[in-house]
């Protein structure tokens, strides 16, 4: 039990919080709880991270926004569309351990949004700097499996820096992504539907799947994907061969769909693309996306 002091409504954790220790079930892990958080300062001005032991320290959980904690004042580092609430510099940090049996796997961490000016360390380390509130980002993480890692993360919101309310932290979830060294790429697949106001006439529409993956070594991989309707039937699967690299590639399929039901407002129906990646006959990676089947037009006489 971490003792703690009451100060303005918060728990003040003065220790280092206890390691999470990650059993990851599935490619990806929620990664939002056990965290800490101190705000340094209001006004954005650089400052190192506070001292492992420093009573500035509070637990936390992600999502988080600190500047709907404070009170609104009016000056030089407030506005009105923020609702004259402070933003400043914050620094969250997360204490985990990853099991031995992850040990050659790759294990990033993904931020689906940090606001505003973010940094990310791993064990003293810099990861990356992404200057920007409101797109997400990723990092290879290179942790330990034989001992206890902190990530560490700075956040500096100098207001004004948006028109409207913005708040100030990691204000979005935040997941660790495990997989094997060949894997799909973040964001890595793309379903269209070339030509569909035309097939579509014809009774079916073409889908075509773009898989985009990397691997730790040269190797020669199949890459499947397989459609379900709506309702979970497979309706369509396509596979293509290609070999993968330290760079990622893209490989494309098209699979035909007959009779598709078409996405629209009144019946929003989606269908599921499974996507595979095969290495000498076994799944080494897999990922879902769900997609609907629609065009549209526009034209200067109707609009």
């Amino acid at each position: 039990m971490l003792g703690c002091v009451v100060s303005a409504g918060l728990c003040v954790v003065a220790e280092t919080a206890q390691a999470e220790q990650v059993q990851p079930v599935g490619r990806a892990v929620d990664f939002t709880g056990s965290w800490q958080f101190a705000l340094v300062n209001t006004t954005g001005e650089d400052a190192p991270q506070p001292g492992e032991h420093d009573p500035a320290w509070r637990d936390t959980r992600l999502p988080h926004d600190w500047s709907i904690g404070l009170d609104p004042v009016e000056g030089p580092h407030t506005g009105a569309g923020t609702g004259f609430l402070p933003g400043g510099l914050g620094w969250y940090r997360k204490a985990f351990t990853l099991p031995s049996r992850l040990a050659g796997k790759k294990v990033s961490i993904e931020f689906d949004g940090v606001y505003m000016d973010s940094e990310v360390y791993l064990n003293g380390v810099l990861l990356g700097r992404h200057p920007y509130g409101y797109t997400g980002f990723a990092y290879d993480l290179g942790a330990r499996t034989d001992g206890t890692n902190v990530l560490a993360v700075k956040v500096r919101n100098q207001v004004p820096s948006s028109r409207w309310y913005s708040g100030s932290g990691i204000y979005r979830n935040v997941r660790l992504i495990v997989t094997e060294p060949t894997h799909v790429a973040r964001h890595g697949v793309q379903v269209t539907t070339p030509d569909l106001a035309n097939t579509v006439k014809s009774g079916y529409a073409t889908m075509r799947v773009t898989t985009t993956a990397v691997s730790g070594t040269s190797t020669p991989a199949e890459i499947v994907s397989t459609v379900k309707d709506p309702r979970g039937r497979i309706v369509g699967r396509g596979a293509t061969r290609t070999a993968l690299t330290t760079e990622p590639s893209s490989a494309a399929t098209d699979i035909r769909i007959a009779k598709p039901l078409l996405w629209s407002v009144d019946r929003p129906d989606l269908y599921t693309v499974d996507t595979e990646i095969r290495v000498h006959g076994r799944v080494v990676d897999s990922v879902s996306t769900r997609t609907g089947i629609r065009y549209f037009a526009f034209d200067p006489d109707n609009g």
